[in-house]
């Protein structure tokens, strides 16, 4: 891991528990999780917008009065704050840390465990709910799915959980085929190859 991706992780994770910690308090957690997440989307929409946030080139104060401008009335005065914080010390670009890392405070606080799929195609409208419930009777826990598309997998299923990956994808089973084939083949013993004492 570089010194920037340990940097990033360290300031996501303590800006994240600040402000988790305070959004419990304050009995706004789940506000604020939405807050983040329309912020992230928002921000990947309007990349220039995010560029100058994270630009040098701008000024704190600046940036500040123009989050004032777009966000006030919009946003709780929590997540406002928190911004205008973030942005006074140069740590706005570490918001997509910040975010990720709060989902993951807010999941553990709510006995949620994040699974992650990825599938070559999407599906039918109401599959990722079925799929949810019945992975949550599975686990017997409250499932947070997140769903990605991947068009180089071919074809099937990648579930990632805690730990664990179940890779169901087309390429995954045909070379678990070919290792099955490879070596079922260097087992096989040719009939002149058997000697009787």
């Amino acid at each position: 891991m570089s010194v920037n991706a340990k940097t990033s992780g360290r300031v996501g994770e303590l800006y994240a528990q600040t402000l988790f910690e305070i959004s419990i308090e304050r009995q706004i957690a789940t506000p604020t999780k939405e807050e983040l997440e329309s912020l992230q989307e928002l921000f990947a929409q309007q990349k220039e917008f995010w560029g100058l946030l994270c630009s040098p080139y701008f000024t704190p104060a600046y940036k500040i009065e123009l989050l004032e401008k777009i966000f006030s009335g919009k946003l709780s005065q929590l997540t406002l704050n928190f911004l205008k914080v973030a942005v006074k010390h140069g740590r706005i670009r570490y918001l997509p840390d910040i975010h990720d890392n709060f989902i993951k405070l807010w999941d553990k606080y709510h006995g949620t465990v994040p699974v992650k799929v990825v599938l070559s195609e999407k599906m039918d409208d109401g599959w990722a709910d079925k799929f949810s419930e019945e992975l949550a009777s599975i686990l017997k826990r409250k499932i947070a799915l997140e769903v990605s598309l991947d068009k180089s997998i071919l074809g099937g299923i990648i579930i990632r959980y805690a730990d664990k990956v179940v890779d169901n994808t087309v390429r995954a089973r045909l070379q678990n085929l070919v290792t099955t084939i490879t070596s079922a083949n260097k087992r096989w013993v040719k009939p002149n190859e058997i000697r009787l004492e």
